[in-house]
């Protein structure tokens, strides 16, 4: 434990110290989210409040920002280590691969629930969002999320052999699962066919129980089906992060 809580607090540092991360962390989400909000406040049915419109807003740009930073952040940082040898390095020291990965991963989790409390307070505060959840709601499908996407993000980083083909295979998840997931186009315009496809990823269930939630109101236990595909992806990639990752 001693070992990974140390690993876990070193990774932490380097992260934080990254200006490009810092930015496109924390300062692009704050203004996609304002772009949001200001652009499509006026598409919602008339008897829908703005308040309530702000909190779905919240809900798209909360997805596409733990998908970006699992698919994007992680994956590049984890990718740019092993270019560099560092991982390798790891590899023949006693730290275990598994401490490796979820070290990562923890790091990500942590960085990722400030994102979430920053995207949070900009939608009380100035917008003064009106929420169907409270905090815990939000923390615990934030926090499904960012593991879900993190130890994707890792997998891919592990799998490929160069930061170009990491890049390549992020895109290559990222964009369908922006379009398809709801996000970027309302899911209700989707045909049946389309929308079937669109479950097979994560980011869709994620997202729909973002909504569901903050959204409509619903409790956690009406999207348990949803919840549970994200836990089974989770452990799913995590075992491939862990296990089937090359580290040089």
């Amino acid at each position: 434990m001693r070992q990974f809580l140390m690993f876990t607090w070193v990774e932490t540092k380097i992260l934080f110290r990254s200006r490009e991360a810092v930015f496109w962390n924390f300062l692009f989400p704050v203004a996609l989210f304002i772009l949001y909000v200001t652009v499509f406040s006026g598409v919602y049915p008339s008897e829908i409040p703005r308040s309530r419109t702000v909190a779905d807003n919240f809900s798209k740009i909360l997805a596409i920002t733990i998908m970006s930073g699992g698919l994007f952040s992680l994956a590049i940082s984890v990718s740019v280590m092993k270019e560099k040898g560092i991982l390798r390095r790891y590899k023949v020291t006693p730290v275990r691969p598994i401490t490796i990965v979820s070290g990562i991963v923890v790091r990500q989790y942590f960085f990722m629930l400030i994102v979430t409390a920053v995207l949070y307070l900009m939608a009380l505060i100035p917008y003064n969002a009106d929420f169907g959840a409270g905090l815990l709601e939000l923390f615990i499908i934030a926090s499904l999320g960012i593991l879900v996407f993190s130890s994707l993000g890792f997998s891919i980083a592990g799998i490929m052999n160069t930061n170009q083909g990491t890049i390549g295979a992020a895109n290559l998840l990222f964009m369908p699962m922006l379009f398809l997931s709801g996000a970027a186009i309302p899911a209700f315009l989707f045909p049946k066919w389309l929308k079937d496809i669109a479950s097979i990823f994560p980011a869709t269930h994620l997202l729909n129980v973002l909504q569901h939630t903050l959204f409509e109101g619903r409790a956690l236990g009406q999207d348990l089906k949803s919840i549970l595909i994200l836990i089974g992806f989770g452990i799913a990639f995590l075992v491939v992060a862990a296990f089937a990752s090359r580290w040089n």
